[in-house]
């Protein structure tokens, strides 16, 4: 009897808005529409097939006779439906398609309903013998050679593949699609950089046994180049905010430029989460596909992490808010290997929503931590890893780790089941792990034990790209730029840096003569404390404590092994590590904001930061040589003549 869930429901349902939206772009077909007769479809729009394959369609309504019709201006092809029930059919592709892009339309007699456009990609057949009590089953190969020892994972049964490079899974399909771990030395012959090809849909049919292969081609990426962007936010609001200006002028065009430089045979792009804005979705009309739209053409493979905001705001409970996300970029947990690097991405968002219906925006509330079946999946990742020391990355949204606090004291960012501490054990027997993440939109460099290193980076959007509307420049809340961080792998040994989006890579610190700070902020006590903030506790005067002569320098990427020397008139002065606000982001930010009309509310008004640190100097006017050292020996200088400007322009 055939089983389906609410969550394949909730899939079906959103899947099918994702075709159909698919297709309202598209070049209008020159034959007539007619009435809609089958509903909820959905099939892979990156569809990897060999010929002679069995095809599954997913979809309500199918009849005996009708067809699939792949078109093209140069193919017509029409394949009978077969193996017809209430949720799906199937149907047997020829020798005649080729590879390309192609109108796809399910016909009855004379009636044509368009679909979307499918992108077809022609592979080996490599057919897999079936086995009882298995329901899916493929190959994972390159260049006609199967490739043994290859995760196979539905994100609930995960298995490995043969000497043959074969795979057999029981799947409950309860996700909807099928990935493998990309093996070290391979990359996916399918799929667009945007969403590469190592996952495929299958049917959540749990009768239908499926063949899903899975081509690779060989490269070279022992020395790789990683980019992290974490908090995107686009929403489609260029007529309020300019997000998708500033995002194409800044992060779209700053790491194009990037991995161009690196080579982009050997570049990779990870995105963190909070890709779209839930809120804007349906108002904006931008969800996730029109994210995948908007940067399908990068240049380099791109991998992604689902944020809290990448959940639907019209649905309630953690699998009907990810079914979206998930129907465009595939798994929202999974793993693959770079050179000597394994890196696993997870989902540590369960949406809650409580009050969401169709067309009610819910409480857009979430848990941080992750399901216990990702748990259990992600220790049996783990299990696979031969040798603990080598590089492990953990890839998610939400930090695990924080130290935004006067002590400076590195603290678990997520409690409850299968949160950090439990993560953290897991991890415990390897010896070279980096954790990255996004959420918070400001920088954290975090030492957390010999071993573990977390790299909270701030955001793409700095406070939701309101900086960059207001002053021109976008600033984060803890006075980052704006911007992304890059990582240098050279088999097993890591550099990184964060960089501002279209700024000097050498740009690392910003110093600030605090008296002319307090002179030009005294102006607008009263307006920076006509605001809803709890945190800013200082009544609008946020440095009035300060003395006179004292210089601030705001050190964004700072981790205990960077090193800051002042002198003044080649004396030393002593450097001081102190818990405050970063003065650029108040008159970038906060200033023209309460002078808009907002407010300074949670993480986009100033906060202070544990990468502040301050000097005494000896008088108003004496000149200042700062030398910033970081981990790596690089050194970033400045000789700051005093008084100093402050200004939106100062550097």
């Amino acid at each position: 009897m055939y089983k389906i869930t609410s969550k394949m429901v909730a899939m079906l349902l959103l899947a099918t808005a994702v075709a159909l939206a698919a297709c309202r772009s598209d070049k209008e077909s020159t034959w007539k529409y007619a009435d809609r007769f089958v509903s909820k479809v959905y099939i892979n729009t990156n569809l990897s097939i060999f010929p002679g394959q069995n095809v599954v369609i997913q979809g309500r309504g199918f009849q005996q006779g009708d067809t699939a019709v792949f078109e093209n201006e140069y193919l017509k092809l029409e394949y009978p439906l077969v193996e017809i029930n209430d949720y799906s059919a199937q149907f047997v592709v020829t020798e005649d398609i080729k590879r390309g892009l192609y109108d796809f339309y399910i016909a009855r007699e004379e009636a044509l309903q368009k679909i979307c456009r499918i992108d077809v990609w022609i592979t080996e057949e490599f057919e897999v013998p079936e086995r009882a009590g298995y329901n899916l089953r493929g190959a994972v190969f390159c260049e006609k050679t199967g490739l043994a020892g290859v995760e196979v994972s539905d994100g609930f049964a995960h298995t490995v593949t043969d000497e043959n490079g074969f795979y057999w899974l029981a799947s409950e399909k309860q996700n909807g699609y099928v990935w493998i771990s990309l093996p070290s030395g391979y990359m996916p012959t399918t799929g667009a950089n945007a969403a590469p090809g190592y996952w495929a849909s299958i049917a959540t049919d749990t009768t239908v046994s499926e063949q899903c292969n899975f081509e690779l081609r060989k490269v070279n990426n022992l020395n790789h180049t990683i980019i992290f962007g974490a908090d995107l936010h686009l929403a489609n609001r260029d007529s309020s905010n300019r997000d998708m200006t500033q995002f194409q002028e800044g992060f779209m065009t700053d790491t194009q430029a990037l991995t161009t430089s690196y080579g982009l045979d050997n570049t990779y792009a990870i995105m963190l989460g909070d890709l779209t804005w839930d809120r804007y979705w349906y108002t904006q009309k931008y969800n996730p596909l029109n994210y995948y739209n908007t940067v399908k053409n990068y240049p380099v493979p791109m991998f992604n992490a689902m944020g809290n905001h990448d959940n639907d705001c019209y649905q309630v409970g953690d699998e009907a808010g990810e079914a979206y996300y998930k129907s465009v970029f595939g798994p929202n947990y999974y793993s693959f290997n770079i050179g000597d690097v394994h890196y696993i991405v997870l989902d540590n968002i369960i949406w809650r929503n409580p009050g969401a219906s169709e067309g009610v925006m819910g409480e857009r509330t979430f848990s941080r931590t992750l399901t216990q079946v990702q748990f259990e999946w992600l220790a049996y990742d783990l299990s696979l890893i031969k040798d603990k020391s080598k590089p492990l990355f953990i890839c998610l949204h939400c930090p695990l780790y924080n130290s935004y606090n006067s002590s400076f004291t590195v603290k678990y960012a997520t409690t409850g089941t299968r949160s950090t501490a439990d993560i953290e054990e897991l991890l415990s027997p390897f010896k070279n792990v980096h954790i990255v993440s996004g959420h918070t939109h400001y920088n954290n460099e975090l030492v957390v034990s010999e071993s573990i290193m977390e790299h909270n980076t701030a955001a793409v959007c700095e406070c939701w790209w309101w900086g960059g509307k207001y002053s021109g420049r976008g600033i984060c809340a803890d006075g980052s730029p704006a911007g992304f961080a890059v990582f240098e792998i050279k088999g097993s040994d890591i550099e990184w840096y964060y960089k501002g989006s279209n700024c000097d890579r050498n740009e690392q610190f910003r110093s600030y003569d605090m008296n002319t700070v307090k002179e030009y902020l005294s102006n607008y006590i009263d307006l920076l404390n006509h605001q809803t903030d709890p945190a800013r506790d200082t009544a609008g005067d946020d440095y009035g404590a300060l003395g006179s002569n004292v210089v601030y320098i705001n050190v964004w990427n700072y981790d205990p092994q960077w090193s800051i020397t002042v002198t003044e008139n080649n004396i030393q002065l002593p450097v001081n590590r102190v818990f405050d606000r970063d003065p650029l982001h108040t008159i970038c930010y906060d200033i023209p904001r309460l002078q808009n009309g907002g407010d300074l509310v949670g993480a986009s008004s100033s906060i202070r930061n544990p990468h502040m640190f301050c000097v005494q100097a000896s008088s108003s006017t004496s000149t200042l040589d700062i030398t910033v050292t970081d981990r790596f020996g690089h050194t970033y200088t400045e000789r700051m003549t005093r008084p100093k400007a402050y200004n939106i322009q100062m550097k």
